[in-house]
């Protein structure tokens, strides 16, 4: 399943998406603010982890971290200036496979649930950030399709 990071809906004034025709999401780290926590939402409405990013000497230090019962696959990450400097297409659809951070492996294999690494030089003005995870949902080691449930 596809989950983003960014705030939930209810807190509209932050809940900020992709124009494209989707429900990506993404969210922003304002000059001034050391860190932010956003909810890791997989399937639009399912509450799977927190995405976490802190500013430390003008690098941003990134975990991913999952609830119980969540797996992490691959994970994508980008950061920008602002909006337009996130890899989008034409009709403003993320392209993840452009995303500068990108993880090369499957982690699901080894039942990972949390993911750190760091992006350095970032500095310390305004960043806009998308953050994309693949997860499965598991009980009793078996996977759930959230498309069915």
């Amino acid at each position: 399943e596809t989950a983003w990071g960014g705030h939930h809906e209810s807190d509209s004034d932050k809940h900020l998406t992709f124009d494209g025709n989707n429900w990506a999401l993404y969210f922003e780290l304002a000059e001034g603010d050391d860190e932010v926590t956003v909810d890791l939402i997989a399937g639009q409405h399912y509450l799977v982890g927190e995405v976490t990013v802190a500013r430390v000497n003008g690098d941003l230090d990134v975990t991913f971290d999952l609830v119980d019962g969540v797996l992490l696959g691959l994970v994508h990450f980008h950061v920008a200036d602002d909006y337009d400097g996130l890899p989008q297409n034409r009709p403003g659809n993320p392209q993840i496979g452009h995303f500068d951070y990108q993880s090369d492996t499957w982690a699901i294999a080894d039942k990972v649930t949390e993911s750190e690494f760091t992006v350095e030089d970032v500095g310390d003005g305004d960043l806009t950030i998308a953050a994309h995870a693949e997860v499965w949902i598991v009980d009793d080691e078996e996977v759930i399709d959230l498309r069915t449930e």
